[in-house]
C-alpha cells in the first residue's frame, strides 16, 4: 500500500522511495535481526556478515563496505534515508563494492574490532559506523555518519565512494598492504600486554578514580563532564561503594553527595521519561534536559541496580526503582519472561505521517497539555497550570536550538522538573500530598493521550548479556523493595534463558528473536554467545543466589564460568577475548576490551564474579584467575584506573581480604532461619557473600564444592549464623537481636572482637 506524504513538495521523492522499497528485496530479508530487516528493501545488495560476503569480495577483487549500527539508532536511520535508499549511491556501491550490514548487538566482536580502528584513526567513534575493508577483512578507511554530499567540514558519502574506488583501481596492492599493516598495529596495541613493574595498590586506584570523578563532577547539575551527558552506572556504583564503605568516616566524603546529586538530577531531568517511565539513552545537553530518546534495556538494567542499591543504603529514590520496573514490564517484556533490547528514538508524529521525528512520541506542546487537562483542577487552580510549572512547559517549547540542530523539536516541550516540589506546592497553595496526587492524576491523563500516538519501533531481539543485567537489577530491587513480584520476574527470566538461549551442549547463545504472534525464533545457524553474555549472566546468577540462597543458581554460575574460561580466556596473558575461540567467521583479529563504558567490559565483570566465586566456593583457582586479570591490566589500572571503575572494588576486596562471609545454618522452613535471612537482606553490607545450609539435606552440591561447609552442619544444634570478616570469625550467633548487633558493627567499622 502506497502512503502519500502530507507535503506535496516531497511527494514525488517519497513515492519513488516507496516503489523501490516495495519492488527490491536483498539478502537481509532472510535475517532475524530487526536492524538488518530494516534494510531488506534498500536498493543496495547487502550481505549479512559471513563467508558468502567474504568470498564474493575475494572473487570480484573489490573492497568491502561495512556498515554497522542497531535498530534504534537515530543517525543510522538518517544515513539510510539519505544514502542507502538513494538508487544512484546504491548502484555505485553494487558495482564497485561488496556491502555488508552488521547489527552491532548481534556481533559485538565485529563492532569492537573495527570501532577500535575508527577511534585510533579519527579520534572519535559512534554509529552508524562506516568502514572500508580489503577482501581479507583488513580496514583501511572509515568513519561514522557521512551525509550524501560533502561540506567543508565533512566529506560526502558519494565523493568518498568514488575516491576509494579510484584508489583501489589504481593501487589495490598498496591499500591491501596498508590494511594488513593496520591489523598488525591494532593487534599490537590491543593485545600486547605492557608489563608494569608493579601492580598498583587498590587504595591508589580508589584515590585516583575518586579524584578524577570529583574533578569532572558537575556541582550544579549532577553527572560528570558536560554535553553530551551519559549516566554511566559503573562510575555511580563505584561512588556508592565508597559512600557505603566509608559511611562513618571522613574519607571520600563527597562520594555520597555526587551520587545523590546525580541520581536526583537524572530522576527530575528530561532523560527520565516522566509520562512513560524508564530512562532515555543520554542527554544532548549538560543539564539532563533534552535526551537522545532511544531507550536501551542495558541502561534500564544497570540503573535499576544502581537506584536499588542507593535506596537500600539511604532510603531515597524508591519511586525510581518502581518506575524502571514498570517501564520494562510494560514495554520490554516478552510474555514468557524474556526482555527486549530497545525502543527507538524516532517515531511518526501522527498517524499517516511519512517522516519520523526523533522524540515525537515523548514531547508535548503547551496547547496539547492544556487540551488534555482542561477539565481538571488541583485545589482551586487549573491542573494544566500546575503541570506547566512543575514540568517547565513553555508556550513556544522549552528546547533550545543548540539542543535541536535539525529543528525536529521546534515548539515542543521535553518535560523536566526545574522547580522543587515545595516551590510548586507553595505557588499553588497545595500541601505535599495534594501536589503528589495532582501530578499522579495528570500523568495518568497524559499517558492515556500519549498511547494514541504511533509508538516507536521496538527492537524485540532478546540478548543474553542484557538479560543478565536485568536479573542483577531485579535481584537488587527485590532486596531494596521487599516485593516478591520483583523476584518472580527474575526467576521467570532465568527459565526463559534456559529454554531459549542455551544450546544442547549447555553453551549460551547470543540472542533469539521475536517473530509473528510473539513466537521466539532462532537463527538458522544459532549465534554463538560472546564473553559479555557469560560474564553478565554469571553476575546475574550470583546476585540472584544472594537473594534466594538456592544453590542451583550458584551451580549454574560455576558451570558457565568454566565454559567462559574454556572458550574466551587468554591463556598467555589473562583476560577475556570478546569472541569465542569456536567462532568460524570472526573479524580480522580477536579483541580484549579494557574499558568500562555504557556497559562494563567482560573482563571487569569477570574480575568481580571470580572474586565472589572464590569466596563462595573457597576454590583458589578463581582467586588466581582474578589476580591474572589485574596483572594483565596493571599498566592501564595504574595510569587510567577510572577507565575500569567496575573492577576496583573487587580488586580491593580480593587483595585486602575485606570480604564478609555469612553462613546461615538452619532448616529453610524454620521461622528463626527466615528471620536471620530477613535481617541480613535488610542491611547494606559491602563485600558480602551469604550461604545457606539446610542441616536436613545430606551431601549437597555445595558441600562437594567446599567440604568445609559440612563442618557447619555437623556442629548444628539450632539455627545459627556464622560471620567472618577476612580471616577473623565470630562465635555462632543464635538470636535475631544478637545478629542485628553484629551486623551493625560490620557497617560501623567496629572490630568483630569488640
Amino acid at each position: 500500500m502506497l502512503v502519500w506524504p502530507t507535503s506535496p513538495r516531497i511527494a514525488v521523492v517519497s513515492l519513488l522511495r516507496q516503489i523501490v522499497r516495495m519492488t527490491h528485496t536483498n539478502r537481509l530479508a532472510n535475517e532475524k535481526s530487526p536492524y538488518l530487516l530494516q534494510h531488506k528493501n534498500n536498493p543496495i545488495d547487502w550481505y549479512p556478515w559471513g563467508q558468502e560476503a567474504f568470498e564474493a569480495a575475494r572473487e570480484r577483487n573489490v573492497p568491502i563496505f561495512l556498515s554497522v549500527g542497531y535498530s534504534t539508532c537515530h543517525w543510522c536511520h538518517v544515513m539510510e534515508k539519505e544514502s542507502f535508499e538513494n538508487v544512484h549511491i546504491a548502484k555505485f556501491l553494487n558495482e564497485h563494492f561488496v556491502s555488508i550490514k552488521v547489527d552491532r548487538e548481534e556481533r559485538p566482536d565485529v563492532d569492537k574490532m573495527y570501532m577500535n580502528f575508527i577511534q585510533a584513526t579519527t579520534g572519535g567513534g559512534g554509529w552508524p559506523m562506516s568502514v572500508f575493508l580489503t577482501p581479507s577483512l583488513a580496514p583501511f578507511v572509515g568513519g561514522t555518519y557521512f551525509p550524501p554530499s560533502g561540506s567543508p567540514f565533512r566529506p560526502g558519502f558519494s565523493d568518498l565512494l568514488m575516491t576509494i574506488t579510484k584508489a583501489w583501481m589504481d593501487d589495490k596492492e598498496s591499500i591491501t598492504a596498508q590494511g594488513e599493516q593496520i591489523v598488525r598495529e591494532l593487534s599490537k596495541s590491543l593485545l600486547e600486554v605492557k608489563k608494569s613493574s608493579e601492580t598498583p595498590m587498590p587504595n591508589e586506584m580508589i584515590e585516583s578514580t575518586y579524584q578524577y570523578l570529583l574533578k569532572r563532577f558537575d556541582k550544579k547539575r549532577g553527572g560528570f563532564g558536560g554535553a553530551p551527558k551519559f549516566p554511566k552506572p559503573v562510575d555511580i556504583d563505584f561512588l556508592i561503594y565508597l559512600a557505603a564503605k566509608y559511611r562513618n568516616e571522613d574519607n571520600y566524603n563527597k562520594a555520597s553527595e555526587m551520587v545523590d546529586k546525580t541520581l536526583t538530577a537524572m530522576d527530575r531531568g528530561g532523560i527520565h521519561d516522566h509520562i512513560g517511565k524508564g530512562f532515555h539513552r543520554y542527554s544532548v545537553d549538560a543539564e539532563w534536559h533534552v535526551p537522545h530518546f532511544e531507550k536501551m534495556l542495558y541502561d534500564q538494567g544497570q540503573l535499576l541496580a544502581t537506584y536499588s542499591e542507593w535506596h537500600q543504603l539511604t532510603g531515597r529514590c524508591g519511586h525510581v526503582v518502581k518506575d524502571i520496573i514498570e517501564y520494562v514490564e510494560t514495554n520490554l517484556t516478552h510474555e514468557t519472561g524474556g526482555f527486549y533490547s530497545a525502543e527507538d528514538a524516532d517515531s511518526y508524529p501522527t498517524e499517516g505521517a511519512t517522516h519520523k521525528k526523533e522524540g515525537a512520541f515523548c514531547v508535548w506542546t503547551l496547547t496539547e497539555i492544556e487540551e488534555v487537562l482542561k477539565n481538571w483542577k488541583a485545589g482551586e487552580h487549573s491542573l494544566a497550570d500546575v503541570i506547566r510549572m512543575y514540568y517547565g512547559v513553555e508556550e513556544n517549547g522549552n528546547v533550545s536550538t543548540d539542543s535541536d540542530p535539525h529543528g525536529e523539536l521546534t515548539g515542543q516541550n521535553v518535560l523536566i522538573c526545574r522547580q522543587t516540589d515545595a516551590q510548586v506546592a507553595e505557588a499553588f497553595g497545595l500541601n505535599d500530598g495534594e501536589l503528589k496526587a495532582a501530578i499522579s492524576e495528570a500523568k495518568a491523563f497524559l499517558s492515556s493521550r500519549r498511547s494514541l500516538r504511533p509508538k516507536p519501533h521496538l527492537d524485540s531481539k532478546i540478548v543474553t548479556c542484557w538479560q543478565g543485567l536485568m536479573i542483577s537489577g531485579l535481584s537488587k530491587a527485590y532486596i531494596a523493595m521487599k516485593d516478591e513480584t520483583i523476584l518472580e520476574k527474575a526467576i521467570k527470566n532465568i527459565d526463559f534463558i534456559k529454554k531459549n538461549l542455551v544450546d544442547e551442549k549447555g553453551d549460551l547463545r547470543r540472542a533469539v528473536y521475536t517473530g509473528e504472534n510473539s513466537q521466539i525464533e532462532q537463527l538458522a545457524i544459532p549465534s554463538l554467545a560472546f564473553s559479555d553474555d557469560y560474564a553478565f549472566l554469571i553476575q546475574g546468577l550470583l546476585d540472584l543466589y544472594a537473594v534466594t540462597l538456592e544453590p542451583k543458581h550458584l551451580q549454574w554460575a560455576v558451570d558457565l564460568q568454566k565454559r567462559l574460561d574454556d572458550q574466551y580466556w587468554d591463556m598467555e596473558n589473562g583476560g577475556y577475548f570478546v569472541g569465542s575461540s569456536a567462532s568460524k567467521d570472526g573479524p580480522a583479529m580477536r579483541v580484549i576490551e579494557d574499558n568500562d563504558g555504557a556497559e562494563p567490559c567482560g573482563s571487569s565483570v569477570s574480575l568481580c564474579n571470580l572474586t565472589r566465586l572464590y569466596e563462595l566456593t573457597e576454590d583458589s583457582k578463581y582467586k588466581t584467575q582474578a589476580e591474572k586479570i589485574v596483572e594483565r591490566f596493571a599498566t592501564r589500572l595504574k595510569k587510567y584506573s577510572f577507565s575500569l571503575s567496575k573492577s576496583i572494588a573487587a580488586y580491593q576486596r580480593l587483595s585486602n581480604q575485606e570480604s564478609v562471609k555469612i553462613v546461615i545454618v538452619g532448616p529453610i522452613d524454620d521461622p528463626r532461619t527466615k528471620t536471620f535471612i530477613d535481617y541480613i537482606h535488610g542491611i547494606h553490607i559491602i563485600n558480602q557473600s551469604v550461604v545457606h545450609l539446610d542441616p536436613k539435606e545430606k551431601d549437597t552440591w555445595l558441600e562437594t564444592v567446599c567440604p568445609r561447609y559440612s563442618d557447619y552442619k555437623k556442629s548444628y544444634d539450632k539455627p545459627a549464623v556464622h560471620i567472618c570478616k577476612g580471616t577473623s570469625c565470630l562465635k555462632p550467633v543464635i538470636s535475631g537481636e544478637e545478629l542485628k548487633i553484629e551486623l551493625d558493627k560490620l557497617i560501623s567499622k567496629v572490630s568483630l572482637d569488640e
